[in-house]
């Protein structure tokens, strides 16, 4: 007589590699959303090594007349929520380049949007609770300074 299991032992294991692939797709999500964090504060504080490029040439196209450019622009480095999530994009395809067989389709969509939505949750949370108000980092509190120091 044959004996049935009770347990799909299969499916465990299915189950058991989804979510570690999701945990690895959230990690990329994190490292996306403060590398995204680290290029914007590069970017736009002054006296960093990328605030030429944003004041010489990021600004003036976002501000321009030329529809293409400033379509270009925000991705690049003008918004940081662009930025960030193409940064989580070459993240993901530089994480799935090394696999030598890749999952499923399905997984690697999902995958993506979950490290899209992990970088966001964390670009968000920084433009809401540590960039504004920062002395160093905020537009607005940079601007305060520059007038305190006329005065």
């Amino acid at each position: 007589m044959e004996r049935h299991h009770i347990y799909d032992y299969s499916l465990l294991i299915q189950y058991s590699m989804f979510t570690q692939l999701m945990l690895e797709f959230g990690i990329v999500g994190l490292i996306g959303g403060l590398l995204g964090i680290f290029y914007r504060n590069c970017l736009k504080v002054e006296d960093m090594i990328f605030f030429p490029l944003y004041m010489k040439v990021f600004r003036p196209w976002a501000k321009g007349n030329n529809p293409i450019l400033r379509f270009i622009t925000y991705p690049l480095g003008y918004c940081i929520y662009c930025s960030t999530t193409w940064i989580t994009f070459i993240l993901c395809f530089l994480y799935l380049s090394a696999w030598e067989c890749l999952p499923q389709w399905q997984d690697i969509v999902l995958g993506v949007v979950f490290a899209s939505g992990v970088q966001h949750l964390i670009v968000a949370s920084a433009c809401r609770w540590l960039i504004t108000g920062h002395p160093d980092l905020d537009y607005h509190e940079l601007q305060k300074k520059k007038a305190n120091k006329r005065q």
